[in-house]
């Protein structure tokens, strides 16, 4: 008799395990709404090619991202900076895209110290370049500091910016039918920096 209950206990756990599976599985494809693909950048990406006549779909704002990169993964010092570039909808929800060409026309603007980021209406503009891109920044660029680099030698050369240490980098975008829209990025590092890495066996 006891083995018999354990018997039907058994078949009881299997059955339940089964009903379980059933619906994790199978019901959230039926009433679940499908997620977007995300973009991986460098044609990566699971999304479908998008068009839309030349637009960037409900696009209302830019934000600006900078940071620093290496020329390689050892290097100690900076080489330059690298400019990311978020779009926005009116309800300030991100868009991703590709194939879809627009401009960005990126300023580096110089400051004597950060006090002159709060203080100085009147910044010297340091350089300036278009850029014509097709897609939003994707995951393994932003991983990589990848999707828009900036040497500073391309900016000018420490001595030649006198003591100009921090700037900000404005970013205006404009595709056949939409735009200006920019935004700007304050606090910006002019100068080579030291990285500072740490090693996954130095952890104790």
């Amino acid at each position: 008799m006891e083995l018999q209950f354990l018997k039907y206990c058994t078949i009881g756990k299997m059955i339940c395990l089964f009903a379980i599976a059933f619906l994790l599985l199978v019901l959230p494809g039926c009433f679940l709404p499908e997620l977007p693909a995300i973009s991986f950048g460098d044609d990566s990406g699971s999304r479908e090619d998008q068009n839309n006549g030349g637009e960037i779909p409900d696009l209302a704002s830019i934000k600006v991202g900078v940071d620093v990169y290496t020329d390689r993964p050892d290097d100690k010092i900076t080489a330059g900076i690298v400019v990311n570039i978020f779009f926005y909808n009116k309800n300030s929800e991100v868009i991703e895209f590709r194939n879809i060409p627009f401009t960005a026309s990126i300023e580096v603007f110089g400051y004597k110290d950060e006090a002159g980021l709060l203080t100085d209406d009147n910044p010297e503009l340091l350089w300036k370049k278009e850029f014509t891109l097709d897609h939003s920044p994707g995951i393994m660029e932003l991983l990589q500091n990848k999707y828009i680099r900036i040497p500073y030698s391309e900016i000018g050369s420490v001595k030649e910016r006198e003591l100009i240490e921090f700037g900000a980098v404005k970013v205006t975008v404009n595709t056949s039918s939409q735009g200006p829209i920019s935004g700007m990025k304050l606090s910006v590092p002019l100068i080579p920096v030291e990285v500072t890495r740490v090693r996954l066996d130095e952890i104790k």
